[in-house]
C-alpha cells in the first residue's frame, strides 16, 4: 500500500507535466516563439529525468531487499569524487554556500565509484532541499581501516523520534514538505543499502532546530589501512 501510494502520486506529477507540455507545443491554434518552445521543452526533459530517477530507486531498492544489488569494488579516490560533485551542486543553489575539509592524506576506499557518488549526490541533494540557505558542509575523517564521510546542513533538524525512522523504506518526517519537493522516501534507504553492501555504517546526527548531519563509513582499499 506504501508502494502504491508513494509512486502513483510521484509518476503521475511529472507524467501530467510532459503530458500537459507536450499537448500545448502539438496545439494549431497557437504559435509559439522560439523561447517559449525551449521552455516547454526543458521542462519535458526535467520531468522525463524525474521520472527516469523514481524508477531507478525502485529497481534500486528491489535489488537492495533481494540481496542482489550490484557493488564493482575497486580502489577509488573520494578526493576528487567529492570536490566534483560539491561544484555540481554549487551550480544548483545561490542560497547555500559549500564547505569542504578534506585531510591531506586521505588514502583510497575499496568501493564502487558510481555507487558511492550516487550516496554523497543523494546527501548533498537533501541537504539543499531542506535547508533554505547557509553552509552545507562536507568532511572526511581517517579511522584505522574506514573512512568516514560526514554531510552536515544548517537546515529545521529532524524530531528526536524521527530519527531512527528516517532510512526506513518511503518514510517522510513531513509527508506535504516532502512532496512539494519531490521527495519519493527512498533516497536514504537506498544510501544505507548501498554503504551497508560495501560494509560500511549510515547514521544521522541532529539537533532540532540547528541542522542534521549525515554519516556513512567505507573501507580503505587493500595495502592503505
Amino acid at each position: 500500500s506504501q508502494l502504491l501510494a508513494t509512486v502513483s502520486h510521484e509518476l503521475r506529477t511529472p507524467l501530467a507535466s510532459i503530458k500537459g507540455f507536450a499537448t500545448t507545443l502539438l496545439r494549431q491554434d497557437v504559435t509559439w516563439s522560439e523561447a517559449e518552445q525551449r521552455d516547454f521543452l526543458r521542462i519535458i526533459e526535467d520531468e522525463t529525468d524525474r521520472l527516469g530517477e523514481i524508477i531507478d530507486n525502485l529497481l534500486d531498492m528491489s535489488q537492495i531487499e533481494a540481496g542482489a544489488l550490484r557493488i564493482e569494488r575497486e580502489p577509488t579516490q573520494l578526493r576528487g569524487l567529492v570536490r566534483e560533485l560539491v561544484d555540481a551542486m554549487r551550480m544548483r543553489t545561490e542560497s547555500h554556500f559549500f564547505d569542504v575539509d578534506l585531510p591531506t592524506e586521505l588514502p583510497r576506499v575499496f568501493a564502487d565509484p558510481r555507487r558511492v557518488r550516487q550516496v554523497i549526490r543523494n546527501l548533498l541533494d537533501n541537504a539543499n532541499k531542506y535547508s533554505k540557505a547557509g553552509q552545507i558542509s562536507i568532511s572526511c575523517q581517517v579511522d584505522q581501516d574506514f573512512v568516514t564521510v560526514s554531510v552536515s546542513d544548517q537546515g529545521e533538524g529532524i524530531p528526536p523520534q524521527y530519527l531512527s525512522k528516517i532510512f526506513n523504506r518511503f518514510f517522510q518526517v513531513d509527508g506535504k514538505s516532502t512532496r512539494r519537493k519531490g521527495g519519493s522516501g527512498l533516497g536514504l534507504s537506498i544510501s544505507r543499502g548501498i554503504i551497508e553492501a560495501h560494509g560500511g555504517k549510515m547514521w544521522a546526527e541532529s539537533v532540532l532546530g540547528q541542522g542534521s548531519v549525515f554519516k556513512f563509513t567505507l573501507p580503505l582499499a587493500p595495502n592503505e589501512a
